[in-house]
Formats: structure tokens, sequence, C-alpha cells
């Protein structure tokens, strides 16, 4: 069994890194990263080349990531808002492929100033309905602003991030008993 991590933003200015720090722990088993500037993520618009719903054979530059969202059987989310949405690399990432996301469960970490809200919103709305993912959860982290504007960035172990610490396990406890994990 594959969980696939996919980071929103690789931003060395971000705060992602620290998510992760806190997220790791509780994942169990086999687990990859995916984010901008980590392959297999692609890093070029290509899907002016091909209609995703429809496609039967990728461009060279999009196979990986397609055998990487394959091979995986369910996903986590780690990404901030920007400007009340998600990032535009995630946006991109997302709309490379189609018929490898269909079905595949799904749980949203987003955080951000006002708690990542509307990008937890957008990216549930583009998952379950586009995509046709199964959003099983979501979890919406307020960050200070001394976080966002300041140089002070995010480590994992701040009570504002380990108070979600219960509902994490509960989401990575429903994604891991939901349908493509159960053996």
């Amino acid at each position: 069994m594959k969980l696939g991590i996919i980071r929103g933003s690789s931003s060395t200015r971000g705060n992602t890194d620290g998510i992760l720090n806190w997220l790791l722990p509780f994942i169990k088993g086999n687990y990859q990263i995916a984010g901008p500037g980590i392959a297999p993520y692609p890093t070029e618009l290509l899907i002016d080349q091909y209609l995703p719903a429809m496609v039967t054979k990728y461009p060279p530059q999009v196979k990986p990531w397609a055998d990487f969202v394959r091979s995986c059987q369910g996903f986590i989310v780690v990404t901030p808002e920007y400007n009340n949405g998600y990032p535009g690399y995630l946006k991109m990432a997302m709309d490379h492929l189609f018929p490898e996301w269909k079905s595949k469960p799904v749980f949203i970490i987003s955080f951000g100033g006002r708690g990542g809200a509307q990008c937890y919103e957008q990216l549930t709305k583009v998952l379950a309905g586009g995509l046709k993912m199964d959003v099983i959860d979501g979890i919406r982290i307020s960050v200070p602003t001394k976080y966002i504007a300041g140089s002070t960035k995010i480590k994992g172990d701040e009570p504002f991030v380990t108070e979600h610490s219960e509902s994490l396990k509960s989401a990575v406890s429903k994604l891991l008993l939901s349908r493509p994990f159960e053996q």
C-alpha cells in the first residue's frame, strides 16, 4: 500500500516543511512525497496538448506523474492558502490527470492566516466534484501572522499545529480504512 503526500508549495519562505514535520510521524508504512520541484510533479503546463479525461497516452513529461498517482492508493494534500485559494502549481498538477485520481481517497491539510478555509473549500470542490476523488476529511490550521509575514517558520511542534493531532490521527485512520487500502 502506498500513500502519496502532495505538497501544494515548496516555497523556501513557506511553512509546508513544518507541517510535514508534524504529519509524517503519524504516517506508518509506505509513502512518497511529491510537489513543486520534487519529481515526478509536472513543472510546465502541458494540458493544452491533450484532454486528460480522454487520454490514452500521456506526453513523456507527464507520464512519471501519472505513474506516481496511479501507484498510490490514497493521498494527503498539504497546502498553504494563497490569496484565498490554493496554489497554481497544485491546480496545474491535478489538472494534468483525470482517470488516475478517480475514486481514490484524499484528505486535505490546509493552512493560512484564516485557517486555509478558502483553500480547503475550493480544493474540496475540485477533488470531489471535478476529479471524482473521495474527500474523507480535512484539517484547517490557523497560522499566526509572524509565521506568514515574518522570518519565523513553523517547525511542527507549535501548539496551534499540535492542537490538531487528534484530528490528524482520526483522518489518517479514515484514510487507511477506506476502500483502496482494504485487503
